[in-house]
């Protein structure tokens, strides 16, 4: 038995063990061999196995070996059905009614392949919001829908985030690597110790001002308001742009919020100052505290010079003390050497006569 490749032997594989109610376990999955086996092979000994490669050279996907035989008890609630098989099973549905309800794909997978599809984000998760919406483009008349946008915030994280985590909602978006070229958009809390709490994300086209504003309306309603168990909440986005530029709708609801409430950037934005203006103060700021250091190190210099000077006088006056007490004591030595020439000549002279006598 061969197929087209090995992606169609795994679609194959699946819907065989769906109908059979069954479950199956790959002992090996690659792009070139697949081994699967029964997943109660050790608990009940079922022998069901498969074994299959491609051909050398080619995509073609050839079975070696098979038992097609379970010899296990059927288990309709461990069977491989998955999110994308009953998409692929109610698309032609969808298609041809786009209201087609969910309790209508449930009832289809059930006659058709005896197979229950449970509300699993709401049988698990009770009280969690998940939305999805679609439009009309003018530009592109279709008789089918386009995708407008989804909302997705589970009951266990919405709980967890007003009961434990601080009242501040931080909003960012990042594009999908996929070529359908979509945004997603998340908003995150902050939890006790600091640290990042996601608990709602979207899908949108593109993120725009129409997109922020139906992404936050679906937030509002799943969060219950605008206030949260401890007040308030604080709200911060890394969008640079001026809000009341953006949006003047936006910009007069965040006005009849306290002051208190706003973040820094908002604050900032309350003021008049754009990102722009507040770059050129703090180099305004910057430039005005170097020219007032160059004024004190000139008032500096200057103080240095005057202090310098006086040292220099001070010296002088030292040295022309010092000058004028050695001119006094040089006068004085020749005063006293005048004196004895005038006292001792006429002594000599006595001398000179006592000797001769």
């Amino acid at each position: 038995m061969c197929f087209i490749d090995v992606y169609q032997f795994r679609r194959a594989l699946q819907n065989f063990h769906i109908a059979q109610l069954r479950n199956f376990v790959y002992h090996r999955n690659g792009p070139n061999a697949v081994i699967a086996q029964c997943s109660e092979r050790k608990t009940q000994g079922c022998l069901f196995h498969m074994n299959g490669s491609t051909i050398g050279r080619e995509k073609t996907f050839c079975l070696r070996k098979l038992d097609l035989q379970h010899t296990c008890a059927p288990a309709g609630e461990a069977c491989k059905v998955i999110g994308k098989w009953v998409a692929q099973v109610c698309e032609k549905s969808m298609r041809m009614d786009t209201r087609t309800s969910i309790e209508t794909v449930i009832e289809t997978s059930k006659e058709k392949h005896g197979v229950e599809v449970g509300k699993t984000v709401i049988d698990t998760n009770p009280g969690s919001r998940c939305i999805v919406t679609t439009k009309k483009l003018v530009e592109h008349p279709s008789p089918n829908p386009r995708f407008h946008g989804m909302f997705y915030c589970l009951n266990g994280t919405k709980e967890g985030f007003l009961n434990g985590c601080r009242p501040f909602i931080g909003l960012d978006g990042c594009f999908v690597k996929l070529t359908t070229r979509q945004q997603i958009l998340a908003s995150t809390g902050r939890d006790g110790n600091n640290n990042i709490y996601p608990f709602a994300f979207g899908l949108v086209d593109k993120e725009d001002t129409a997109s922020w504003c139906w992404f936050l309306t679906q937030l509002k309603f799943a969060l219950g308001g605008s206030d949260g168990k401890f007040g308030k909440y604080t709200i911060i986005s890394d969008r640079q742009k001026n809000m009341k530029d953006e949006s003047e709708e936006a910009w007069a609801w965040l006005s009849n919020i306290p002051v208190e409430c706003w973040a820094r950037e908002t604050e900032a934005m309350r003021r008049g100052t754009t990102h722009q203006q507040q770059r050129h103060q703090h180099h305004l700021g910057h430039l005005q505290r170097h020219l007032h250091l160059q004024r004190h190190q000139h008032h500096l210099g200057h103080l240095q010079r005057h202090l310098h000077l006086q040292c220099h006088q001070h010296h002088l006056k030292h040295l022309q003390h010092h000058h004028h007490h050695h001119l006094g004591l040089q006068h004085q030595h020749q005063g006293q050497m005048l004196l004895f020439m005038h006292l001792g000549l006429p002594i000599l002279m006595m001398l000179q006569a006592v000797l001769r006598q």
